[in-house]
C-alpha cells in the first residue's frame, strides 16, 4: 500500500507538464468523531464537518479526539489537465499517527509511523482531470500501537494528533527514479576508487 522507506524525489521539471507539484495544504473539512467506517459510504456528507488548517495539530485548533477514535479529514482537489499521462503520487510529510487514505472512495494506502513521511501512487484512483477528486484521511493518534511505542502523547501536555506536516501531490513520468544509491569503493591504499 505505502512506500515506507522509499520517497520519490519531487520533480522540479517534468516534460509536457507545466506545474508538476500541487500542494494540498490549506483548509480541509474535519470531524473529530465521524461515524464508524464513514469512508465506506462514498457519498458521506461533510457539510457539518468543521474547517481545519493543514498542516496543524487538531488540539491546537480547538479539537479533541477521543482515545482510539479515527478522526476524519476531507478535501476536494482538481488535477491539472497535463498530468493525464503521468504517474500521480501523494506525499504526506508527517501525520500523527496511524493513517488510512482514500481517494474517491478507494483505499489508496495505510501508514503507521508517527510523523515520518510516506507516499503512495494514487494514479489508479483519481478521476479524469476535469472532475473533482476527493481525498479522505482517517487519523488515529492516541491508543495506537505506533503511539504506545513512541510514547509521544505521554510527553506532551495534549494529544499530538493530526496532519502535522505538508501534504503534496506530484506528477512523475510513467518511468521514473524512485530511489538512487551511489556507492564508492576505494582500493587498499585509498589511491583509486570505483
Amino acid at each position: 500500500f505505502v512506500s515506507a522507506g522509499r520517497l520519490t524525489p519531487r520533480p522540479s521539471v517534468v516534460p509536457s507538464v507545466q506545474t508538476p507539484v500541487l500542494s494540498l495544504n490549506g483548509t480541509w473539512k474535519f470531524n473529530p468523531a465521524p461515524e464508524k467506517e464513514f469512508w465506506k459510504n462514498t457519498t458521506f456528507d461533510v457539510s457539518a464537518w468543521k474547517p481545519i488548517a493543514v498542516p496543524g495539530e487538531w488540539y491546537m485548533q480547538g479539537y479533541t479526539v477521543a482515545t482510539g477514535v479515527q478522526a476524519g479529514y476531507q478535501r476536494d482537489f482538481f488535477l491539472p489537465a497535463d498530468w493525464a499521462d503521468q504517474r500521480i503520487k501523494l506525499r504526506c510529510d508527517g501525520v500523527y499517527c496511524e493513517t488510512n487514505v482514500w481517494i474517491n472512495g478507494h483505499l489508496a494506502g495505510q501508514h503507521k509511523g508517527l510523523n515520518t513521511p510516506f507516499e503512495m501512487d494514487i494514479t489508479d484512483f483519481v478521476r479524469p482531470r476535469t472532475a473533482a477528486n476527493s481525498i479522505v484521511l482517517a487519523v488515529c493518534s492516541s491508543g495506537t500501537k505506533s503511539d504506545s511505542l513512541a510514547v509521544g502523547n505521554l510527553y506532551a501536555e495534549f494529544d499530538l494528533g493530526g496532519i502535522n506536516r505538508k501534504v503534496t501531490l506530484f506528477a512523475v513520468p510513467e518511468v521514473n527514479i524512485a530511489s538512487l544509491d551511489i556507492n564508492t569503493s576505494f582500493d587498499k591504499t585509498y589511491t583509486d576508487a570505483t
